[in-house]
């Protein structure tokens, strides 16, 4: 689960899911078809393709124990998200590589009201299983890479368009990947924690090593 995935399902939150065109649900022009809700509250939405991959999601609104019929900024409490990503993508790094990417994420968006702006507070837990086999010199590689994250308590300020980083909150992911090339064969197991602090440098630790990840670039840097 990563902060992409939480600011794409904002997108979902002020959406008129109940319309025959869901207005804002679709990213980057992307055809989204929303249906619901139905009897246990959720709106079902499903995209074409979301960058490569097909992503249902699934949207359901809270006031107090009552089902909301779409987002109130007054009256919602918190809004339950369930979504699950599948497809392929081409590796970028090595050409003719190819990825199969299977993902369940389950999240709560908290609403959390005071003085000022409201926060919405992201809570949940995400599963991913990616694959890929090709080939290099005649010998076969083959990578399958699992990932279990937790999420507990990423906030982030409203307005969002002005606020884009959380203010709080982290994300562990722990990770088993299998690698094997012909009779050679590696295990890696990992567990990397961010931890958010409203700005576009998080930091970032794996094991004892503790560094500085840029969330804009996507690179990691300063490791000690």
């Amino acid at each position: 689960m990563t902060v992409s995935q939480l600011t794409a399902n904002e997108l979902y939150v002020g959406a008129d899911l109940a319309g025959p065109s869901p207005v804002g649900a679709a990213i980057a022009g992307i055809s989204v078809t929303c249906t619901g809700p139905d009897a246990q509250g959720w709106f079902t939405c499903n995209a074409d393709l979301e960058n490569g991959l097909t992503v249902t999601r699934q949207i359901r609104f809270w006031e107090g124990t009552a089902f909301g019929i779409s987002f109130s900024p007054t009256l919602t409490d918190s809004v339950n998200h369930q979504w699950s990503v599948a497809g392929t993508v081409n590796s970028i790094a090595k050409p003719g590589k190819v990825w199969t990417i299977a993902d369940v994420d389950t999240a709560t968006m908290n609403v959390l009201r005071g003085t000022g702006q409201p926060q919405h507070s992201w809570t949940g837990h995400a599963e991913r299983h990616q694959t890929s086999t090709y080939t290099v010199n005649s010998v076969e590689r083959i990578f399958d890479h699992q990932a279990h994250d937790t999420v507990t308590a990423v906030t982030f300020q409203m307005p969002r368009s002005t606020n884009p980083y959380p203010i709080s909150g982290s994300i562990i992911r722990n990770i088993v990947t299998n690698f094997t090339a012909g009779t050679f064969s590696k295990t890696v197991t990992r567990r990397y924690v961010v931890t958010f602090n409203g700005t576009n440098t998080v930091t970032l630790t794996d094991g004892s090593l503790t560094c500085d990840l840029n969330l804009d670039l996507r690179t990691v840097s300063n490791c000690h």
